[in-house]
């Protein structure tokens, strides 16, 4: 914080105890505290520094220098308020913005835009289930990212996974394949309509 120069105030203490030693009377001594206590327009900062409030307690007036690098006082951004990123800790850019220093816990800056956060949350992102770009999604199923792990919930009717294997979901027409004919396990020995074999 700036503070005033007492030597403005010699001359004028020096004549006020010269009056006062040969009986004349004294001039009055006039405190600017305004000025002994900078409020906004009352401070000089460096070009690496910006005024804010000392406190969210304190009068509006009442404010000091704080450095452009700081995230708690919201970096080189006009406002002083800190930098708020979903699912990040915050830093300061080079440009003076808000930016990411880390992604917290199962969150992940999938997009690469540091304005908006770490967005994704990886444990339950079906777009991102358990690492950005990895899709939790199968044929014909629906399905469900759990701590970033993909699991299967039901196949889609007439759907069916005859083979067991997840990665390619389900597989099976039940209604038209004749070799799993309203079910995994029936096999027609002509067509399947409908999941009933026709001869």
């Amino acid at each position: 914080m700036a503070r005033p120069s007492w030597s403005r105030c010699v001359p004028l203490l020096k004549r006020f105890w010269a009056l006062l030693l040969v009986g004349h009377s004294a001039c009055n001594l006039v405190v600017d505290t305004d000025y002994l206590v900078a409020g906004k327009d009352g401070l000089e900062c460096s070009e690496e520094e910006k005024i804010c409030p000392v406190s969210s307690d304190e009068p509006d007036d009442v404010s000091t220098c704080v450095g452009v690098t700081n995230p708690e006082t919201g970096c080189a951004n006009k406002s002083c308020s800190p930098c708020q990123l979903p699912g990040a800790v915050a830093r300061c850019l080079s440009g003076g913005g808000c930016g990411i220093a880390v992604c917290s816990d199962r969150n992940e800056d999938c997009d690469k835009d540091e304005s908006n956060g770490c967005e994704i949350d990886t444990e339950s992102s079906l777009d991102n289930c358990g690492a950005c770009g990895q899709p939790c999604t199968r044929p014909n199923a629906a399905t469900s990212c759990v701590k970033g792990v993909c699991e299967f919930v039901i196949c889609s009717p007439p759907f069916a996974d005859c083979d067991k294997s997840f990665k390619n979901g389900c597989e099976v027409n039940l209604d038209d394949d004749p070799d799993h004919c309203g079910d995994c396990d029936t096999q027609c020995p002509g067509s399947c309509v409908n999941g009933a074999c026709q001869p």
